[in-house]
């Protein structure tokens, strides 16, 4: 082989080489095309779910302040409407400067049935269900 079919040699080896280079170059540009389409369909279904959490967002929003609304005028009702004086859960009676909670409406007491009328209407009855402790008398504090 002389010196011209070597150089031939040589610039056919690299011209294969080159080939090769440019294969994978074009190779490497189609996957990069790929994913770009790929990455462009991501972004346009991310804006998508984007939007729609903007909407819900604006919804919330709106019903938020329509709550808040719904807040602000009861809020006003209950302050003009009056106060009612808080019952007690049980009548009161009181002996002397203390008071108790009748826990039972009406009871059997020596052979009588005992309510708060008879009570409020007998204070010596009162006093002596007192003495003897009672579980349905309970002192006030």
């Amino acid at each position: 082989m002389d010196e011209k079919d070597k150089k031939i040699e040589d610039l056919e080896g690299a011209l294969a080489d080159k080939a090769g280079q440019l294969t994978a170059a074009l190779s490497a540009k189609t996957d990069l095309e790929k994913d770009l389409v790929a990455s462009k369909a991501f972004n346009l279904e991310l804006k998508t779910q984007v939007d729609a959490q903007a909407k819900t967002i604006l919804a919330n929003d709106k019903e938020l302040s329509d709550a808040a609304d719904i807040v602000v005028d009861l809020k006003k009702k209950l302050a003009e409407k009056p106060v009612a004086e808080e019952k007690p859960a049980f009548p009161v009676l009181k002996l002397g400067k203390d008071k108790f909670e009748l826990l039972e409406p009406a009871f059997n007491y020596r052979g009588v049935i005992v309510d708060q009328a008879a009570l409020e209407a007998d204070s010596d009855l009162l006093k002596e269900l007192i003495v003897e402790g009672v579980s349905f008398l309970r002192k006030v504090k």
